[in-house]
């Protein structure tokens, strides 16, 4: 191990043992579900304990990272989220995936989108989630398995009321991109791991945290395992949304990073779009996205102070610190609707 990847490694190690320590300590609680040999880690919190009549559920809402990332990056804003969290919901759930950038770094990770896909789905399942959120590969996972919902392709379950995706990956244009993710994804997992680095922040960072080249080493070494390449290599257009968009029944709200050049803000307008038919004969509520100035893919981590209060806002509720008239217009734009009510 290089003196590099053992100061990362340390690091990353120290941060888990107090994040988890700190996690535990305001009643958050770890489960592990397996599947053979792989692990998905739920971190899960109750807000409160309410009566409830024979046959009803707990009103969950449960958050799916994106690829690579973990819930330990989540969890800043989801905290301060808490107080808007639990007055619709009784419980929090935040997925974990194995050979990710988090606590499960070391297991063996997911390597097809067909094997990961079946197992959230499984877990979502068990779950039955009034809101699901999802970031990039989450917010893709969690849009496909509404989808499925809809479709009745899951036929015990009606699938989450509210969607919040925030830079959703699944729906891909020549016009918007496509073409130059296919050949960017093709140089990050070349021959060249260093450069394939270097490329790979630049897709997921508008404007990269100064502590990251911390962990510059780990994310080397995800890169490059042999699993995360064969799950890149797997994701055909059969996992493509574009079709299946109809068939989500769920209310859809939008968080997106405008500097994002992995999947470009404009194709909010794409989803929007697709979303958008049918919806009023279903008498469903017309999607609309906030799209956060300044921040790329990854606006939980560049701008945790916007991104949760931006997700406030598409929540449908207010907070005593969000961002109203001006101020609101100098953080974002609204893309699929005149304007939010201050």
């Amino acid at each position: 191990m290089s003196k590099e990847l053992g100061l990362a490694w340390i690091w990353m190690r120290s941060s888990q043992w107090m994040a988890r320590k700190v996690l535990e300590q305001v009643g958050f609680r770890w489960e592990l579900r397996r599947a053979g040999d792989l692990k998905i880690g739920l971190w899960r919190k109750k807000f409160k304990t309410r009566p409830l009549a024979p046959l009803v559920s707990l009103r969950r809402i449960v958050l799916i990272p994106g690829f690579g990332d973990s819930s330990l990056s989540w969890f800043g804003v989801i905290s301060a989220l808490i107080p808007v969290l639990r007055k619709e919901h009784d419980e929090l759930v935040l997925f974990e995936f194995p050979g990710f950038l988090g606590f499960l770094a070391k297991e063996k990770s997911f390597d097809s989108m067909e094997h990961l896909s079946t197992r959230v789905y499984e877990i979502l399942d068990t779950l039955g989630p009034r809101t699901l959120i999802g970031h990039s590969l989450g917010g893709w996972l969690a849009a496909l398995y509404a989808a499925d919902c809809g479709s009745g392709a899951r036929t015990s379950m009606s699938g989450p009321d509210k969607l919040i995706l925030i830079n959703p990956g699944g729906v891909i244009t020549d016009e918007l991109g496509g073409r130059n993710l296919k050949e960017s994804l093709r140089e990050v997992f070349g021959s060249d791991p260093e450069k394939g680095v270097q490329l790979w922040r630049k897709l997921i960072f508008g404007k990269e945290p100064l502590w990251f080249p911390v962990f510059a080493s780990e994310m080397r070494r995800f890169l490059t395992r042999r699993e995360t390449r064969e799950f890149i290599e797997s994701v055909g257009d059969e996992y493509l949304l574009m079709e299946k968009l109809a068939n989500i029944r769920a209310e859809v709200r939008f968080v997106w990073g405008e500097l994002d050049a992995l999947f470009p803000p404009e194709l909010a307008e794409v989803w929007i779009k697709h979303l958008t038919i049918q919806r009023e004969e279903q008498h469903l509520s017309k999607p609309f996205a906030l799209i956060i100035r300044g921040v790329g893919h990854s606006p939980h981590i560049e701008s945790a102070v916007k991104t949760t209060a931006a997700l406030a806002r598409v929540m449908g509720n207010g907070t005593a610190t969000e961002p109203r008239g001006k101020l609101s217009a100098r953080w974002w734009r609204v893309v699929g609707v005149p304007e939010l009510p201050d």
